[in-house]
């Protein structure tokens, strides 16, 4: 069964994260490149985002298969 509860409160908290991220949206490369903290905020950010959707997947009944091309979500 799922809980929609439980999925409305990832989603919103995937927004959340989503638009702390837009706050770096005007960073060059080069800026990024030359600053770790930045570096460090926005890919443990991602991170934190990727282990939300993994969460999502499996509150749905769904799977995630990787491959060098793509991933593709499976029921």
């Amino acid at each position: 069964m799922v809980d929609k509860t439980l999925i409305l409160r990832k989603l919103v908290e995937l927004e959340t994260y989503r638009e702390q991220l837009r706050e770096f949206s005007s960073v060059s490369i080069e800026e990024y490149s030359g600053d770790w903290k930045t570096q460090r905020i926005v890919e443990r950010t991602l991170q934190i985002m990727i282990e939300l959707c993994k969460g999502l997947f499996r509150c749905l009944g769904l799977t995630m298969r990787y491959d060098y091309d793509h991933m593709t979500m499976v029921a």
